[in-house]
């Protein structure tokens, strides 16, 4: 069982509160909302925020919370010099929130030293049986003896492999550790809706107590912008269809070419990253098309405020998934754990959804919030779908913002629920 009132009596009284977000990625930490917007709204609560990541997180000067990078190249790195930074009893009043596996096995290990309440705020359903899936299988044997000899011969394996097995020794005893002892520091879990909790309390048995918070923003602004008409030139009567993620091996071109088959009204813009060079590809063979001003790309992860800027410019959202194995649930049920459904939504735009996702058509079309597609060959007549109604579109999207959307009401309110000493302290301060 929680102890739950062991765990709060340090948020009591007059010491000062801090909550410590830990982020383990390889990404800009500005483009994670639920670590961005968890850390503005207990600010504004009084509550002093330390962000620690791992240092290929990148980290934006305009970041108004401390920032702090932990040294190390391995993920084992990261947990013991987390856990070394809070290894006193100095840091009273002290919560720590974790997004991933490697903040919630930092905080075990700080746990066994000191009781200090852990809040997980998940971010992806990936660590089911997770020994088994990430250590206990054939491939790991494999490519771990494989390293192991290759490093005999050739020094720029030693390193994966040293890396490898300090993963190994540090890992396996804490993940067994939160497992069995989870339940005493993890006061609850964070999740985006209530599919994803489902699966979250499978995964997680030792959380006991869960609130569901989607990855949505701040605030709802549909103010237009022209963002990407300027950047690209675009006339300002031109209505742009907005794609923005991967597009890697497998992803279909004919999602891109759809274009064509709409009236030159429409222009595509494409922001997207590509880890194997296949966006390369689908520009070569849809070259005519750019070269008509039919379709605009740009490649690269844009930070917070550009990205924001660029859907503030579109007419449609264009939320696309690779279709996935359905045993794949972080990507089956991926609901409003979607930063770019989220996204899309929090400025205002009607969106174009696949309904291979588990519950997206109904979440789409009961709402009114765009259309779901089954297949590339069905995008043209959604856009024109859309197009037709899409003043009505304004004030349904607007309505699901402020109900279902709203960060700062949905996370308050997990909050209140899971550890409601915490927010108490801007009342009283």
């Amino acid at each position: 069982m929680i102890r739950h009132g062991e765990l709060m009596q340090s948020f009591t009284g007059t010491a000062i509160i801090k909550a410590v977000l830990l982020l383990y990625s390889n990404r800009s930490v500005d483009t994670f909302p639920a670590v961005i917007n968890t850390a503005a709204v207990l600010a504004d609560y009084g509550i002093f925020v330390e962000i620690l990541v791992n240092e290929s997180v990148s980290v934006i000067d305009e970041l108004p919370y401390a920032c702090t990078i932990i040294s190390g190249n391995s993920r084992a790195d990261y947990i013991r010099n987390v856990a070394m930074r809070f290894s006193g009893e100095g840091d009273s009043g002290v919560i720590f929130i974790a997004y991933t596996i490697e903040g919630l096995l930092a905080t075990t290990l700080i746990n066994k030293h000191r009781l200090v309440p852990v809040l997980y705020m998940s971010l992806e359903l990936v660590y089911g049986n997770y020994l088994r899936n990430k250590y206990i299988n054939l491939e790991f044997f494999n490519n771990f003896l494989g390293g192991a000899i290759k490093a005999l011969w050739k020094p720029g394996y030693r390193q994966w492999v040293t890396s490898a097995f300090k993963e190994l020794v540090v890992e396996i005893p804490l993940v067994l550790k939160l497992y069995k002892d989870g339940s005493s520091f993890v006061v609850g879990g964070v999740i985006q809706d209530s599919e994803r909790d489902r699966i979250l309390t499978s995964e997680f048995p030792f959380i006991g107590r869960t609130a569901i918070v989607p990855n949505s923003y701040i605030e709802c602004n549909h103010t237009r912008t022209d963002y990407a008409h300027l950047i690209f030139n675009i006339p300002l009567n031109k209505k742009i269809i907005l794609y923005c993620g991967g597009v890697e091996r497998g992803f279909p071109y004919e999602i891109f070419a759809a274009i064509e088959s709409l009236s030159d009204e429409f222009v595509l813009v494409v922001n997207a990253y590509s880890r194997d060079s296949y966006l390369e590809y689908i520009r070569q063979r849809l070259s005519f098309l750019e070269e008509s001003g039919r379709v605009f790309f740009t490649s690269g992860m844009l930070q917070e405020r550009e990205y924001d800027s660029l859907v503030g410019s579109a007419y449609i959202g264009l939320v696309w998934y690779p279709q996935c194995d359905k045993s794949n649930y972080n990507m089956y049920y991926i609901g409003l754990s979607s930063g770019k459904l989220c996204k899309c939504l929090s400025r205002g735009k009607p969106v174009i959804v696949q309904g291979f996702f588990h519950g997206y058509r109904e979440l789409v079309e009961t709402n009114h919030l765009g259309r779901a597609v089954s297949s590339p060959s069905e995008l043209a007549k959604a856009v024109l779908d859309i197009d037709m109604e899409y003043e009505s579109y304004d004030a349904t999207i607007g309505f699901f913002c402020r109900d279902q959307l709203d960060f700062t009401k949905k996370f308050t309110g997990a909050i209140n629920e899971l550890i409601p000493e915490l927010l108490q302290r801007k009342e009283t301060a």
